[in-house]
């Protein structure tokens, strides 16, 4: 999330504590969400999100005798948002002015989302009670539909998918995810002694506008030798096995 988008959302938040506040002072106003507009959900549904954020508009309603108001006696059709079991004519109420804040951090936490904005686009006030109508703007990250590993064999690409790299096919696309599969790789091939491997990713679109494919290069590069032969110039003491040993010794303790 860029710095202009953040500050956008902290201004958000202001407006929604100063609209708490107002109404504070004004005889302690309430304030609720009236209705709020998804916008940027390919995978999940309108109430999925109203779910995830714990922000839920008034419910929606079958006017069956065209009157404009819900009619409890006729027990008109309507769409329960909160899963409460009656129809609300309000949404969520602003306790603290802080609800905002809390749903794009729930929001966060899912992890199925490269960004989330919130807005305030209309503000009413009906029998000293403010009403707030938002909209719920998120970017989905993609889907990994393939990993290939461009350079290895099928055996050896099978085995770094299933032990050491963090993403999976089929999962959302993350970059912590990707970076921290390349740092497992590179650990994976010093280990064997390839102290200069490279590590390559090539991040392509598909065909689909929901997934990505991730594509790995694996520069192996030459094998660190082992020593062969160690002389010592100057001693006329000790031999060179005791110096070997010594020189073993050392290293061990100082790892």
């Amino acid at each position: 999330m860029n710095k202009f988008k953040i500050n956008f959302i902290i201004i958000i938040i202001f407006l929604i504590n100063l609209c708490f506040l107002q109404g504070q002072d004004q005889n302690q106003n309430k304030v609720f969400i009236s209705d709020i507009k998804v916008v940027g959900n390919q995978s999940f549904s309108e109430q999925q999100i109203f779910l995830f954020s714990n922000l839920f508009p008034k419910d929606r309603y079958e006017d069956v005798n065209s009157n404009n108001v819900y009619d409890f006696e006729m027990n008109e059709p309507f769409f329960d948002f909160n899963n409460n079991g009656y129809y609300d004519s309000k949404g969520s109420f602003f306790k603290s002015g802080d609800e905002i804040k809390t749903a794009i951090n729930r929001l966060w936490k899912k992890g199925f989302f490269n960004d989330i904005q919130i807005y305030i686009v209309d503000k009413y006030e009906i029998n000293n009670e403010i009403f707030l109508n938002i909209e719920i703007q998120v970017e989905e990250l993609p889907f990994i539909r393939e990993i290939i590993f461009s350079n290895l064999r099928k055996n050896k690409s099978q085995k770094l998918k299933d032990n050491t790299i963090t993403i999976t096919e089929k999962d959302r696309f993350s970059l912590n995810d990707i970076y921290q599969s390349i740092d497992n790789i590179k650990n994976e091939y010093k280990d064997k002694g390839f102290l200069n491997v490279i590590v390559n990713v090539d991040i392509k679109d598909t065909e689909f506008i929901d997934s990505k494919d991730i594509y790995f290069e694996i520069i192996q590069g030459p094998k660190n030798n082992k020593i062969q032969l160690v002389e010592f110039v100057g001693n006329n003491v000790f031999s060179k096995k005791e110096l070997l040993k010594n020189a073993i010794q050392f290293n061990k303790e100082k790892k």
